[in-house]
């Protein structure tokens, strides 16, 4: 009954919203309708599944489709509805299907993103969608190193960072660095990302009391041109323990999710510490206050991720036999203790996030075979019983 309730009033709420937020604006209220009229879906859909068990195929609500849909009505051809996407490389795959399922319906909607250079090489799927025939007419690129499509102003592109923008950013963390230095670190790349990097690499930055970055022409020529090769380099420079826990936490990060719970991975590296380092501090070494800063990003009060997905790739690769920093007799009691720990849930305490995050985790467990058959179910279960609230959210 709650649930109903609030559904419907969120409906309510939404119309009253973006009614009275843009007052005079049919499309608001459109949309708040239109939001009212959803969201009493939901409730009708719940009390039909209590009723008469499960839904009708054509009947599931699902989130990408539905928010295609509301845009494609909200778009006129004279009104496009316009789409912006900072940063589009790393966007999630919902967003990405979200704005294909736009691109392919041919409807009267703009869809603006950016990139940083080179980032659309690099990724496959972007690569395929700029690749794609079918889409050559409806997708046009804009790159401070290429020629200006046909049609566009001389200048049509966001550019580069401004060079002093970038001399800023050494400066920032070696003020008293020669200028010509300044100047040949900041001109070596065109994005501010590898050049901080570079300012956190351990060979700099043990001189950084002096203010100064001790850093030759030749070595900024020789610096690498990807920053996944630079986060390689900071990587090499962690400690071995450190390095060991985050490539420890990989393996609590079920391919449908990217996040670890920080407290089950804390306690099965207390079962593997010792194999480690004997000398190792297990309390501390798994304490995610003490790995070093910029890799690892709170995402709720348990669950953690990696701050960039080229870090959660190199830590996944120290997990490869071929890498030689865990070895089977780490990785396999790490897994059992990850397995007993999921085996003891009450899943009539968990919800959200977290509780997905375990479900997947219990299922990817019992791929192994460290998780009986009838978990692996209550983990299915689970799952069905979340996508009932919000579909392809998991």
């Amino acid at each position: 009954m709650f649930d109903e309730v609030a559904s419907t009033g969120l409906g309510k709420a939404a119309e009253a919203l973006f009614s009275n937020a843009l007052p005079g604006m049919g499309l608001a209220v459109a949309f708040g309708r239109f939001a009212a009229v959803r969201t009493g879906a939901v409730a009708k859909r719940r009390k039909a599944i209590e009723e008469a068990g499960a839904p009708a195929l054509d009947d599931t609500l699902d989130l990408v489709d539905e928010t295609t849909i509301l845009i494609a009505k909200l778009a006129e051809p004279d009104l496009p509805f316009v789409v912006f996407v900072e940063d589009l490389h790393r966007a999630d795959p919902l967003i990405f299907d979200l704005l294909e399922n736009l691109l392919r319906r041919r409807a009267p909607v703009f869809l603006l993103t950016t990139t940083w250079p080179g980032e659309i090489d690099a990724s496959e799927r972007l690569q395929h969608l700029c690749n794609d025939p079918s889409l050559e007419r409806d997708i046009v690129r804009l790159a401070h190193d290429r020629p200006v499509p046909v049609g566009f102003p001389d200048g049509a592109s966001m550019g580069e960072l401004a060079l002093d923008a970038r001399e800023a950013i050494v400066r920032h963390y070696y003020p008293k660095t020669d200028g010509a230095i300044v100047e040949r670190l900041a001109r070596r790349y065109n994005n501010p990302l590898p050049i901080e990097l570079v300012c956190h690499l351990r060979a700099y930055r043990r001189h950084a009391h002096t203010g100064q970055l001790r850093i030759t022409q030749k070595a900024i020529d020789g610096l690498p041109n990807a920053v996944r090769d630079l986060y390689r380099q900071l990587w090499d420079e962690l400690p071995y323990t450190t390095q060991c826990v985050l490539a420890l936490s990989t393996l609590a990060m079920p391919r449908e999710a990217a996040t670890w719970h920080a407290q089950m991975v804390k306690n099965a590296g207390m079962a593997v510490a010792s194999l480690i380092d004997e000398a190792i501090d297990p309390v501390k070494a798994f304490d995610d206050r003490f790995v070093p800063h910029g890799w690892v990003r709170l995402a709720n009060e348990w669950l953690r991720h990696f701050n960039e997905p080229d870090q959660l790739a190199i830590a996944k690769e120290e997990t490869l036999e071929e890498a030689g920093l865990l070895d089977e007799d780490i990785i396999k009691p790490f897994l059992r203790s990850l397995a007993d720990q999921v085996s003891s849930l009450d899943w009539d305490d968990e919800d959200g996030t977290v509780g997905q995050n375990r479900a997947w985790l219990t299922i990817a467990l019992n791929e192994k075979g460290l998780v009986a058959d009838d978990l692996a179910a209550h983990a299915v279960l689970f799952i069905l019983q979340q996508l009932e609230n919000q579909p392809l959210e998991l």
